[in-house]
Parts: structure tokens; sequence; C-alpha cells
């Protein structure tokens, strides 16, 4: 496993942005996040990538808290799925 996300819950200024959010991806996987502005998409990559410190035991790095790890080596695993790329899809009708 890749990354996996259990259970991460956050709050911001009163305001509760994720509850409970779960997620694993394994290597080679093509995953989307979907849903409208303010679902709280950022906040959960925001805290799989380390910019934002998510609760120990919630975010995983190949299999490791990510809470534990020492920052050079959070950035080592971290660095397999940043990656951007550039994929075309069709549409299903014409403009």
């Amino acid at each position: 496993m890749v990354v996996e996300i259990r259970g991460l819950s956050f709050r911001r200024g009163g305001r509760e942005i994720l509850r409970g959010v779960s997620l694993s991806v394994e290597a080679g996987e093509f995953v989307a996040l979907l849903g409208p502005n303010g679902a709280g998409k950022s906040t959960l990559l925001k805290h799989a990538a380390g910019v934002l410190p998510p609760p120990p035991g919630t975010v995983f790095l190949g299999g490791d808290d990510r809470t534990a790890l020492h920052p050079k080596e959070a950035a080592r695993r971290r660095r397999t799925f940043l990656r951007r790329e550039t994929r075309r899809f069709p549409l299903p009708f014409k403009r």
C-alpha cells in the first residue's frame, strides 16, 4: 500500500472540513477525488502530503504512520505519489 488514510477528521475555525475519511491507494492505481468546492479534497491531499499535520494513526505511507517517520523519510515516500500526469479522457459528447 502506498498511501492509506484511516478515519481522518479535521476542523478549522470551528468548521468541520473532514469527518472520518478513509482511503487506501495501491501502487499503480489511478485515483481521482471529485466533489464540489469546499468539500475537503485539497485538505485531504494536504494531510497526506505533509502540508498539514494529520492526527497520529490516520495517515500511513508505505504502511508506516506518517507522524512517526523522520521528515526526510516521509518526504522520500511522498515523492512516489506526488507526480503530475496528464491524461486525456474522451468526452461522451461533442460540443
